[in-house]
């Protein structure tokens, strides 16, 4: 009978399943490492390498091409948006209200639950280099303190106007 080892590699973990003539054994090993594009994201933010992890776990990169709508106000999609690169213009009731960039973030305000809807509409103006961070991901968010203190920071300013 011959030995079969098999690694499978998943989002924050690595999953080597060992099969032998005595049975299946599966090990699991937690990645060590986080992605660039989190890295990236880290080192704007100054968070430290334990959040950068956990960072790691919450967020998938995508490339977004221009003139995709990433926000629309009034929805109550819950999703938060990291730009790495590109342009992204921010409208609230058909008025371009801000240009974000690398480094900016949106999808805040319902992300924390400030606010059930989206609050402005945003749409890619240049293809675009994004970290997503879903519905299901946002509840990881409180774990990551670097970054919830960052994006609580961010809601606040961008209620009382100042950005």
């Amino acid at each position: 009978p011959a030995l079969v080892e098999l690694f499978v590699p998943c989002a924050t973990t690595l999953v080597r399943v060992v099969t032998s003539a005595q049975g299946t054994v599966i090990a699991m090993f937690k990645k060590n490492h986080t992605s660039t594009a989190v890295q990236e994201m880290a080192s704007l933010l100054h968070l430290s390498r334990q959040h950068a992890r956990i960072a790691d776990q919450i967020f998938t990169e995508a490339k977004i091409p221009a003139g995709t709508t990433l926000a629309t106000q009034g929805s109550n999609v819950k999703q938060l948006v990291f730009i790495l690169d590109g342009e992204v213009g921010v409208s609230r009731d058909g008025t371009l209200i801000a240009t974000l960039s690398r480094g900016d973030v949106l999808g805040e305000i319902t992300a924390l639950d400030i606010a059930p809807e989206q609050t402005a509409t945003a749409v890619t103006l240049t293809d675009a280099r994004v970290l997503v961070a879903g519905r299901r991901d946002l509840w990881s968010l409180v774990s990551c303190t670097g970054l919830h203190l960052h994006l609580q920071s961010t809601a606040s300013k961008r209620l009382v106007g100042t950005r």
